[in-house]
């Protein structure tokens, strides 16, 4: 069993993700309207409201997703391959850059609200 995401994988990708656009904490706390101190707190793996995340997402420009675990690995290897720059297509898949077709997620994401 794949063990659940933790407070300190979150922070790691937070980091990495505020690294990567080129900021400080200090620039992330003032983006997001937070104190450093809070953020850095956040930031370092301490526990946080769910509003708190949304805000630090949108400020690092990061959707947050609750991905059925049985799709977990299809997303995660779908991420790797964007993240390493892959060209490939998979089958069925279009061509990198081009939008899935109608209902391409469905599968993958439940959009009813009952």
């Amino acid at each position: 069993m794949k063990a659940m995401v933790t407070p300190e994988f979150l922070s790691q990708k937070m980091r990495d993700r505020r690294k990567q656009l080129g900021l400080r904490q200090g620039d992330m706390a003032l983006r997001i309207g937070m104190s450093q101190q809070h953020y850095q707190r956040v930031e370092a793996g301490h526990d946080a409201r769910l509003s708190t995340l949304l805000r630090i997402a949108d400020g690092l420009k990061l959707d947050i997703m609750l991905v059925p675990k049985e799709h977990s690995a299809e997303v995660q290897a779908s991420l790797s391959e964007l993240e390493a720059g892959a060209t490939t297509v998979t089958p069925g898949y279009g061509q990198p850059g081009e939008s899935a077709a109608p209902g391409h997620w469905d599968d993958l994401v439940d959009d009813s609200d009952g």
